[in-house]
């Protein structure tokens, strides 16, 4: 992420902080941080279902569970479309 960041914006990609004990932290800028949540956020949730026993899927999936946000939509954790619940 830094490497595209910083082939694309180059400097300003790059926020560099300094505390009161003059260490200073390099970090992403603003725009670039919420694009490397955004990736690990999505990874996670592709991941999830992956770590998942066979007992915690049907509970997830059952009629009753609770939905998790997907935007305007609803979505079931199982990641199946039948699950799909508009807002």
């Amino acid at each position: 992420m830094r490497s595209r960041a910083l082939a694309i914006n180059g400097d300003r990609a790059i926020v560099i902080e300094t505390d009161e004990d003059g260490e200073t932290e390099e970090m992403l800028a603003p725009l670039w941080q919420d694009v490397s949540d955004a990736l690990l956020y999505a990874a996670m949730a592709l991941g999830a279902r992956n770590t998942w026993t066979p007992v915690t899927r049907r509970r997830s999936c059952a009629p009753g569970a609770p939905a998790t946000s997907g935007g305007r939509r609803l979505v079931r954790a199982c990641g199946d479309r039948r699950h799909v619940q508009r807002a």
